[in-house]
């Protein structure tokens, strides 16, 4: 979808779920490992812990200290 749009290079931050859960850790290392092959930048990733107000919080956080810097969340 990205190369659909023009966008060359993928500048990812990461909202996790709560750090250490089974969960947590699969899909983190899942999406590293896809995230390393296919050549993605990853900025940040932070524990939004499986709720919306964390996850809100964590976006609030990197739109204010990433803007302009990222384009895939």
């Amino acid at each position: 979808y990205a190369a659909a749009k023009g966008i060359t290079e993928l500048n990812i931050l990461v909202i996790e779920g709560s750090t250490g859960s089974s969960a947590q850790i699969g899909r983190t290392d899942g999406f590293k490992k896809i995230a390393d092959a296919e050549g993605w930048n990853i900025i940040d990733s932070q524990d939004g812990q499986f709720t919306q107000d964390g996850g809100q919080k964590i976006m609030e956080s990197y739109c204010k200290s990433y803007q302009g810097k990222f384009n895939v969340v």
